[in-house]
C-alpha cells in the first residue's frame, strides 16, 4: 500500500444537495409525512433519491465536451451520451459522480492522451447532456457495462464518487475484463449512501428501510442493498486498484476508503491520500492527475 499525503491547499467547503432549497423544504416535510403515511413518505423519498440534481456546467468544463467526438448508446431503452478524446491504442473509461457529468474529469484527458490513451467518457441517463429525470445504481452500472462493451477492450476505468463505487459494482455484476481501476472519493457501501440521504433530509430510519425495499421490489430480486459493499467487490476484483481520497472530504469522509481497504484485505491496493482538496477539487489537483496517469501507464 502506498500513502502519498499532500500538503493542505485550503479548507474544503461543504456543498452538494444538503444546501439546496429542496433539501431544506424536505427536512421540514418528512418528519410529518412519515408520521401520517410512512408508505407515501418512502415513495416520495425514493423519487427524490433517484433524481440527480442538474448543475450548470462551469466554463472550464465546456471545452472538453466541445472537443470530443460525441456518440450515443442505449441502456434500458434510454439513450445516453458518450464522449471520446484521442485515438490511442489503449482505452480508459471515465465514470462521473451522482449529479455530475463526464467533463468534471476533463483535466485527466490531455495527460492521458499524451501518454497514448484514448479517453472515453459518458453522461449517464438523467445526467449532463443525456435525457431523463431519474436513474439508479442498476441503470448506471448497466451504462458502464454498455460503454466498456462498445469501446473495449478497456485498459482501465477512472471513477469518481458514485461513479467510483459503480465501476466496481458494474464489474462485479457483469464480469467484464478490465485490468486497472483508479477510484477517487469512493463510498464504502450503498446503504450508507441512503442513510446519509436520510440524515440530510430528516427521514426516519423506518422510512429509509421502506424506500430501499421499494427499489429492491422494482428489480425483482436482482438488487440487494446488503450486498452492495465496495470493499467486498474490491476483494474479488482481480486487477490493480488505486484508491484516491482526501482527508478533508466532507461529502464522503475519509473513513470510507479506510473501510474499503480493510475489507478488501489486499496488500497490493495502492492508496493516495490528499489534504485540503475536498470531494471535487481533487479532480483538478495536478499531483492526483499525475499519479492516476502513472498508474494507468504501469505495466500489468
Amino acid at each position: 500500500m502506498t500513502d502519498i499525503v499532500q500538503p493542505p491547499s485550503g479548507a474544503s467547503a461543504p456543498g452538494g444537495f444538503a444546501n439546496k432549497p429542496l433539501a431544506k423544504f424536505a427536512r421540514s416535510l418528512f418528519p410529518l409525512l412519515a408520521r401520517l403515511t410512512p408508505d407515501l413518505a418512502a415513495h416520495f423519498a425514493l423519487k427524490l433519491f433517484l433524481s440527480p440534481p442538474r448543475v450548470k456546467t462551469p466554463g472550464w468544463e465546456r471545452s472538453f465536451a466541445e472537443s470530443a467526438t460525441i456518440g450515443t448508446l442505449i441502456v434500458n431503452g434510454k439513450p445516453f451520451r458518450t464522449y471520446t478524446w484521442g485515438s490511442g491504442d489503449r482505452t480508459v473509461v471515465m465514470c462521473h459522480s451522482w449529479g455530475g457529468r463526464s467533463s468534471q474529469l476533463g483535466k485527466f484527458i490531455e495527460p492521458m492522451n499524451a501518454t497514448g490513451f484514448r479517453v472515453v467518457g459518458f453522461d449517464a441517463p438523467a445526467h449532463g447532456g443525456s435525457t431523463g429525470k431519474q436513474t439508479d445504481m442498476m441503470e448506471y452500472s448497466a451504462a458502464v457495462h454498455a460503454v466498456v462493451t462498445h469501446f473495449g477492450p478497456v485498459h482501465g476505468i477512472l471513477g469518481h464518487s458514485f461513479g467510483a463505487g459503480n465501476s466496481l459494482f458494474a464489474w462485479d455484476r457483469f464480469g467484464f475484463n478490465v485490468p486497472r481501476m483508479a477510484l477517487i472519493g469512493c463510498f464504502s457501501n450503498a446503504t450508507w449512501v441512503t442513510d446519509r440521504f436520510g440524515e440530510i433530509l430528516g427521514i426516519p430510519k423506518a422510512v429509509l428501510v421502506k424506500m430501499r425495499t421499494e427499489l429492491e421490489r422494482r428489480y425483482e430480486g436482482k438488487l440487494n442493498w446488503a450486498s452492495l459493499d465496495i470493499g467486498t467487490f474490491a476483494q474479488r476484483f482481480p486487477g490493480e486498484l488505486l484508491m484516491v481520497h482526501d482527508r478533508d472530504d466532507q461529502e464522503i469522509p475519509y473513513h470510507h476508503v479506510e473501510k474499503i481497504i480493510a475489507t478488501a484485505a489486499r496488500p497490493d491496493v495502492a492508496l493516495m491520500s490528499t489534504s485540503g482538496q475536498g470531494h471535487r477539487r481533487i479532480l483538478r489537483d495536478r499531483q492526483v492527475i499525475a499519479r492516476v496517469t502513472e498508474f494507468f501507464n504501469a505495466s500489468t
